[in-house]
């Protein structure tokens, strides 16, 4: 069976110049995925691989397209640089509300937004100078957490805060719909990192993603053996209702101020979730140390929420 029509290579270039990606200068790296793991690279560096493409697309009708967003290979560990930050809502909601979900975050105006030809819309800001790869991740997921506290209920991919993230592009075929990729809106700017900075830590506020901004009092019976009590109020803290990013961040947070040893029961305490990654634990319980001038978690707030689970102190 023919896919219902052919990618347009002219809307491909146009989301690549969006993002300031030449690639005469550096190869971009294409995907072509089905949902059965077939998978094959194309690196387009200043010659067409338009026909090769093609050609496997048409032999894989259940295939999609995309791209490797930042430049420097496949694999994270060759990242070298990142062009823009992005997100993805993939609740369902109507188009034309994702176009602008952005306001409700207090963001400025994407890029470019690319609707996908299946359910989502991709916003894209591309950045006025390129960003390191551990930067970027800290960005995408303080990006995601805002976008998804402005729309409770949303669904922001938070496995986007890899360098080398896989996107859609546009001009290609979505598999199941047989609907184009195409680009919705463009501005052609080239968004300041600290403009953006500024946008997400007024989100970051707005919201209350970190800040505690009434800290709850020691609960009773506080006592001098905080580490282990901590330990015994996670059992009463379902991981499955606290596995958005910013609910993982404070559980986290709270551990690291009761006891910097915690980080194994972090970890441990985390493996039931869908997104568990033990190496983004380890880099966030790392991040933990540095200064931080807001309001933060404490055991207190691991009572809180142990005690909506059932937990009761020792007596």
């Amino acid at each position: 069976m023919m896919r219902p029509t052919t990618t347009d290579w002219a809307q491909v270039q146009e989301h690549l110049d969006h993002l300031l990606l030449d690639t005469d200068q550096q190869p971009v790296n294409f995907l072509v995925w089905a949902p059965n793991g077939f998978g094959q690279h194309f690196t387009k560096n200043g010659h067409s691989i338009s026909r090769d493409v093609d050609q496997v697309l048409r032999q894989h009708r259940d295939a999609a397209l995309g791209f490797v967003v930042n430049p420097g290979g496949t694999q994270a560990a060759d990242i070298t640089e990142c062009v823009a930050l992005f997100v993805e809502d993939d609740s369902g909601a109507a188009i034309a509300d994702q176009l602008i979900a952005w306001r409700a975050a207090g963001l400025p105006e994407p890029s470019l937004s690319v609707f996908t030809g299946g359910k989502s819309v991709h916003h894209y800001w591309t950045l006025a100078e390129r960003i390191l790869p551990e930067l970027f991740t800290t960005m995408q997921r303080r990006l995601i957490a805002v976008m998804g506290a402005a729309h409770p209920g949303s669904k922001f991919d938070r496995s986007l805060a890899k360098a080398n993230q896989v996107m859609r592009v546009a001009g290609s075929i979505h598999p199941q719909t047989g609907r184009p990729a195409e680009i919705k809106r463009a501005t052609g700017e080239r968004h300041l990192l600290a403009v953006l900075m500024a946008a997400l830590t007024a989100g970051e506020e707005r919201f209350g993603l970190l800040a505690d901004p009434q800290p709850a009092p020691p609960p009773p019976g506080h006592s001098s053996d905080d580490s282990k009590r901590a330990v015994e109020m996670l059992r009463h803290i379902d991981p499955q209702q606290f596995s958005s990013y910013d609910d993982w961040l404070k559980v986290g947070l709270a551990l690291f101020n009761t006891d910097q040893g915690l980080l194994s029961a972090w970890v441990d305490w985390c493996r039931p979730m869908a997104s568990f990654d033990e190496g983004e634990c380890l880099d966030k319980w790392a991040s933990f140390s540095k200064p931080y001038s807001g309001s933060t978690r404490s055991i207190a707030s691991l009572h809180r929420w142990a005690k909506a689970g059932g937990y009761q102190e020792p007596k």
